[in-house]
């Protein structure tokens, strides 16, 4: 088997160049899209999993701590998010992994738990990292809304 090394500056220009982008994304995130959200969250999640792995820089405290920082902006620790992935490579393509197939002695009622389950978590991830986006968006905004001169409105004032 051929080994590579691996491109550890590149890998650093990459990650710091997406923290820049995911930081600018807070600043603008009272102008920004969704769509520009996702993306550059899309962008920082590529170079989180490469952590994950232990090759976004041969230096492991490094390649944690650039890990760790890209995680801020999702919804779970990088070392809680490693495990799950180490779990996944060990459980791919098993019967354990295989929730999404039904074998001929498999329970119909654990079946559907198993796929409650998990389509139910990961829609609490995509909703946590949806509430994290608002989040930033309301930390930002905050600030804007606070500088700006009231208004007057049409409403009765209460007596």
């Amino acid at each position: 088997m051929k080994t590579f090394a691996i491109p550890a500056r590149r890998n650093l220009v990459v990650a710091s160049t997406q923290l820049i982008a995911m930081l600018s994304l807070l600043g603008a995130a009272g102008q920004v899209t969704p769509w520009w959200a996702g993306a550059l969250l899309a962008l920082g999640y590529a170079m989180r999993h490469e952590a994950e792995h232990g090759i976004l820089h041969p230096h492991r405290g490094l390649n944690d701590a650039v890990g760790t920082v890209l995680a801020l902006f999702f919804s779970a620790p990088f070392h809680l998010i490693r495990q799950g992935q180490i779990g996944h490579h060990i459980r791919n393509r098993s019967a354990d992994e295989a929730f999404d197939l039904y074998f001929e002695n498999a329970s119909r009622f654990w079946k559907c738990g198993q796929l409650y389950g998990t389509r139910n978590a990961a829609a609490r991830f995509v909703e946590a990292d949806a509430d994290m986006i608002d989040f930033f968006h309301w930390l930002v905004a905050l600030p804007q809304e606070a500088a700006r001169e009231p208004q007057p409105t049409n409403q009765p004032a209460l007596v």
